[in-house]
């Protein structure tokens, strides 16, 4: 009787089946690409760069979005990942939630930027030599109005948007949340923005300033035209963005905006570096309708600035019930998927949504820890990622529940049981 194949070996089997069924997908030769991940189930190492990828016309988005359930090793493949592109010369920053990225910063940076928590602000605005004009200032109207919405409980009133773009027109390149609230103050004074055909009474903008007021408190955004610490820190190694103060309450998603736009501000600049931006946990900060709008419109124009964006989330159903079609359109902008073992019928979902063999599904839920399935141009790889002596010490913190000594618990995020 012949003996039952071991697991591996029958996801090896069942994963190459799949991919010579596949009409256009090939089992490339990725040992080339730097900076190497680990070993393809299909013979060789495995290296990933969307930036060489772009540029070869191999991929035609630098975007990709990271799968699967907690414990299976998303966190450390992504805090792995950014430790390599630096090593070959690509800055990152990462949106942290949860304030588990410290540790990495700290070692292949300059630490964490603490929001809301006495740390300095951002300033997300544009400043008109940047780029052109009017441009500018319809991102700076764009998030000058997001921020009263999220702040008043609701839209910016056509008033408060045409106060706004008055006030920010004329502030040129000292653009910042102070100057924008003590031009409104002055407006409301004169009586309301030049031209305004609407019936207009002092106080007005009371409550739009009001907004301004709770956003400069929170320690959020900067008073003035500099953005503090991310300025000062963009491009230089790995920059972890510290929104655990926000996370779970209703101006997470406003805080994530803030910093995102940020960056791009700062990347709108002459000679900015390319740079890999990871947003952790990104089905939060698309739980409000108008900033998984907004970001659609950031993950599309990222690739005029420079930047491949990776978003990591468990699932694509925790992506669905919250941004719902944004969800199909971040599949869409995300060339690149790396799915990690995930319940069957999250795995036909996602089969479903990148038009895999419904059959595949079955693979990729029974993928062991620390193995994911890679989707990107013509390629489908099954890759087993490897980590360094001092990777795994900066991604494990499963060492607290296997007994490991204190010191050595605090140093990841949920890294080796992600």
């Amino acid at each position: 009787m012949t003996a039952p194949l071991p697991t591996a070996r029958r996801v090896l089997e069942a994963t190459s089946t799949a991919a010579t069924l596949m009409a256009g997908y090939s089992e490339e030769d990725h040992s080339r690409l730097r900076p190497l991940l680990g070993s393809s189930r299909f013979g060789g190492a495995f290296g990933y760069n969307p930036f060489t990828l772009y540029r070869a016309g191999a991929v035609s988005s630098p975007n990709a979005l990271v799968l699967g359930k907690i414990g299976n090793g998303k966190s450390a493949l992504v805090k792995s990942y950014l430790a390599r592109m630096l090593a070959n010369g690509f800055p990152a920053l990462v949106i942290d939630p949860k304030g588990e990225y410290g540790p990495l910063a700290e070692h292949f940076g300059e630490g964490a930027v603490s929001l809301m928590r006495g740390g300095e602000g951002v300033n997300p605005f544009v400043p008109p030599s940047a780029c052109d004009t009017s441009t500018a200032l319809e991102f700076n109207c764009e998030m000058a109005e997001r921020a009263i919405q999220a702040l008043a409980g609701r839209p910016a009133t056509s008033l408060e948007g045409a106060s706004v773009r008055s006030v920010l027109s004329a502030l040129g390149d000292e653009v910042a949340f102070l100057p924008l609230r003590r031009g409104l103050v002055a407006l409301d004074e004169r009586g309301g923005p030049p031209g305004w055909l609407g019936r207009y009474s002092r106080g007005s903008l009371a409550e739009a300033v009001a907004a301004l007021d709770r956003l400069l408190d929170s320690g959020l955004v900067s008073a003035g035209r500099r953005t503090g610490s991310l300025a000062s820190r963009l491009g230089k190694g790995i920059v972890a963005v510290d929104l655990s103060a926000a996370f779970g309450s209703t101006l997470y998603s406003l805080a994530a905006t803030m910093v995102l736009a940020s960056v791009r501000a700062l990347q709108l600049q002459p000679g900015s570096p390319r740079l890999v931006v990871a947003v952790d946990e990104i089905w939060a900060l698309a739980e409000d309708p108008e900033t998984a709008r907004w970001l659609r419109s950031y993950w599309k124009l990222s690739r005029a600035l420079g930047i491949s964006n990776l978003g990591v989330t468990h699932r694509l159903s925790d992506l669905r019930q919250v941004a719902g079609p944004t969800t199909t359109a971040l599949l869409q902008d995300s060339e690149t998927v790396v799915a990690f073992a995930m319940e069957l019928s999250d795995a036909a979902e996602f089969c479903r949504e990148r038009g895999l063999p419904p059959d595949l599904a079955r693979t990729i839920s029974r993928l062991s820890k620390g193995s994911a399935l890679w989707q990107f141009g013509k390629s489908l790889c099954l890759v087993d990622h490897r980590l360094t002596a001092t990777e795994r010490i900066l991604c494990d913190t499963d060492g607290r529940l296997r007994g490991e000594n204190q010191a050595d618990a605090r140093l990841g995020g949920e890294g080796g049981g992600r």
